[in-house]
């Protein structure tokens, strides 16, 4: 059954590389906006729909046990804590999160492992976003940075770049490198995606409100935030009444923020 399947990828649809990672960013995008987000573990989303479809288009066995080494290594990064509506425990909740911790710390040795045994695979690359994605979930903010900062400079002009520099951001302003984060968030404005140029508004505008500082030396800017707050407002154009779900959600949080900010 899988030799026939495989003997029906043509040759063209092999070589199309391009167009078919625009359309998994497209999907990515889409689990953005109808609420299946989840920040800078976004990666995961990637693992999860790249994963599979390429098992799909590899077109020798190799290809196929490459794809399934991977999706082995990464697959730890998938799985959620779970989540309680009222988690009243301390101890169930250290447990949650040094399980997570570990889950991420054994992704991370099975993927560099990969990355060492497959340096000239078509998934190095993918293999450097979900290798970011563990080292975050294990407390890793200055490796994750590294490491999603190594995709962005081997793929500057990939579909998931604005993925990349969101991550990137993120782990970067936790480890206390606010100017790469403030890079990231910029890069992150400059995309085609209104979605993705709000998203990357609002956390330029979090890294200057005075409300929202980390440390207490980070430098602060009212009116600097509050601009972008209005420039993020001015990327989700669109009758309001008809933006989904999570677009209002967004919208209403930087109208809040705006109006807050002192």
């Amino acid at each position: 059954m899988a030799a026939q399947k495989l003997s029906k990828v043509t040759k063209k649809e092999l070589q199309a590389p391009d167009e078919f990672q625009e359309s998994m960013a497209k999907v990515v995008e889409f689990f953005r906006l109808y609420g299946a987000w989840v920040g800078a573990g976004a990666a995961v989303i990637v693992i999860a729909i790249i994963g599979g479809v390429m098992l799909s288009r590899m077109s020798t066995t190799r290809g196929i046990e490459k794809s399934d080494a991977f999706l082995k290594a990464a697959s730890p990064l998938a799985v959620q804590a779970v989540q309680k509506e009222q988690q009243d425990d301390a101890d169930a909740t250290k447990k949650d999160a040094e399980d997570q911790q570990n889950r991420a710390r054994q992704a991370l040795a099975d993927l560099d492992k990969f990355l060492a045994d497959n340096a000239k695979s078509d998934l190095k690359n993918l293999a450097l976003l979900a290798k970011g994605s563990a080292m975050l979930k294990a407390g890793d903010a200055p490796g994750a940075s590294a490491a999603w900062k190594a995709f962005l400079d081997a793929n500057p002009n990939s579909p998931y770049a604005w993925l990349a520099w969101e991550a990137f951001g993120i782990a970067a302003d936790q480890a206390g490198n606010r100017a790469d984060a403030e890079k990231a968030f910029l890069e992150m404005s400059k995309v085609d995606s209104g979605l993705a140029r709000a998203y990357g508004l609002l956390h330029l505008g979090d890294l200057y409100n005075p409300l929202a500082k980390v440390r207490p030396d980070d430098p602060a800017d009212a009116a600097k935030a509050k601009d972008f707050y209005q420039k993020g407002l001015d990327a989700l154009n669109g009758p309001v009444d008809r933006m989904p779900g999570p677009q209002l959600v967004l919208r209403k949080t930087l109208e809040e923020r705006a109006q807050a900010v002192r």
